[in-house]
């Protein structure tokens, strides 16, 4: 009965795990009902059962197009010379085609991927498992995503990019360079934005090119796109660290019972589990180490052969993932707190600091246009956009300059016989 109702495949997978005398109950379910099964597996007269859950693998790539982060806070001046470095080096074309999946394409994918880790995780927290202080973090901030996911889903175009100027060549071809701009903020500042990173950041950055308009515009949009892709990335290494902390508790009391009931079969299940994993990761390797540090049985054995595997001493590995989960902790709390962020800054009062466009206008020699109301200045701006396009020309050719702010020049007229 219990072949016809498990996958063959996994049914074999653990038949040589099992333990003379031992009992094991093995159930495939849909997700929905895990917290049912459990129910029912606890709920026995003698001692609770010790139960393990192995998951399948997303339906979803893995890999990220968010930059990586930098990991680490960047001086003022080291953030100065990055934008100027990335607005020398981005070329645009206003004839170039948009390359690539729409952004609310690319937010769907953000979605699946972070609820399907919120799913994995609240199974784990279901059935008792251990969590590190990143997993914690993801699951008490749900709402949060979810309400940025929401909220960006409503604001973003539906056709692809607009009108947004387009990078001509290179890695970023065909994507919108205010995106590119985003990318780059966020990884630089490791995801930790402010309102006068910003505007630092687009001051260097507009001092070698300037941006649009509808690029300035379009910046909240994209940050708060790019800080979601960031978290998609530290969602997906943090539900795959906890499927192998939970693995690496499977085979920890696989060993261990094998040594305390000295039976023949230690030797069996160690080869079984090198077989199952040629290649540890280093976070694998340290989960398992921790489960088995006080058994002198398995300990050593399974010591040697993390080694070999890592090729590094285990108590460097051990460091090594200690401190890589701080930097990852660092990385998602700096992106949760920056959604927050994002959301108070007043974005109408930093477009008009950085703005190339506003400070031109505001330029007026007659002091018209700073005694405008924002509406009208608004409707200024989109003149200046509207025209550019139609003209096919930069927005700022046709800017104008304070020079050009001139009074034009009264010529005499004399009167002179013509015949009609």
């Amino acid at each position: 009965m219990l072949r016809e109702h498990v996958d063959s495949a996994s049914f074999a997978r653990f038949t040589n795990t099992i333990l003379p005398n031992e009992t094991v109950v093995l159930a495939e379910v849909e997700a929905s009902e895990s917290s049912r099964v459990l129910a029912i597996l606890r709920d026995v007269e003698a001692e609770a059962p010790v139960t393990f859950g192995f998951y399948p693998p997303p339906p979803f790539s893995i890999e990220s197009t968010a930059r990586p982060l930098s990991h680490e806070l960047p001086s003022s001046q080291r953030l100065v010379e990055k934008a100027a470095s990335l607005a020398r080096a981005i070329a645009v074309s206003r004839a170039a085609k948009p390359r690539g999946p729409s952004f609310l394409h690319r937010l769907l994918e953000i979605e699946n991927a972070l609820e399907w880790a919120n799913m994995s995780l609240t199974m784990s927290a279901e059935a008792h498992h251990a969590f590190t202080l990143s997993a914690e973090w993801l699951l008490d901030n749900a709402y949060l995503i979810r309400e940025q996911v929401a909220d960006l889903r409503k604001s973003l175009p539906q056709k692809y990019y607009g009108k947004l100027p387009l990078i001509a060549s290179g890695p970023g071809a065909g994507l919108p360079r205010v995106y590119q701009v985003a990318a780059e903020m966020v990884a630089e500042t490791d995801g930790a934005l402010e309102s006068e990173i910003i505007r630092r950041f687009l001051g260097a950055f507009q001092a070698i090119t300037p941006l649009d308009i509808g690029e300035l515009w379009a910046l909240p949009l994209m940050l708060r796109l790019q800080l979601l892709e960031c978290l998609r990335t530290l969602a997906i290494q943090v539900d795959q660290q906890q499927r192998e902390s939970e693995e690496a508790d499977f085979w920890a009391n696989r060993l261990i019972t094998a040594v305390r009931h000295s039976s023949p079969r230690l030797l069996k299940i160690m080869e079984e589990l090198v077989e199952r994993y040629p290649e540890p990761t280093p976070h694998f390797a340290s989960e398992l180490v921790a489960h088995l540090y006080d058994d002198e049985g398995a300990l050593p054995v399974v010591s040697g052969w993390l080694e070999r595997s890592l090729r590094s001493p285990l108590l460097e590995v051990m460091q090594q993932e200690h401190r890589h989960q701080a930097v990852q902790q660092t990385a998602l709390t700096n992106a949760i707190n920056s959604c927050r962020r994002l959301a108070q800054i007043q974005w109408r009062e930093l477009f008009q600091s950085v703005s190339w466009a506003e400070s031109e206008l505001a330029a007026d020699p007659a002091g018209v246009y700073a005694r405008m109301d924002f509406e009208t200045r608004d409707r200024c701006r989109s003149a200046v956009e509207e025209i550019a396009r139609w003209s096919n020309c930069s927005e700022q050719k046709l800017s104008i300059t304070p020079s050009r702010w001139r009074r034009p020049r009264r010529t005499k007229l004399r009167a002179t016989s013509a015949t009609t």
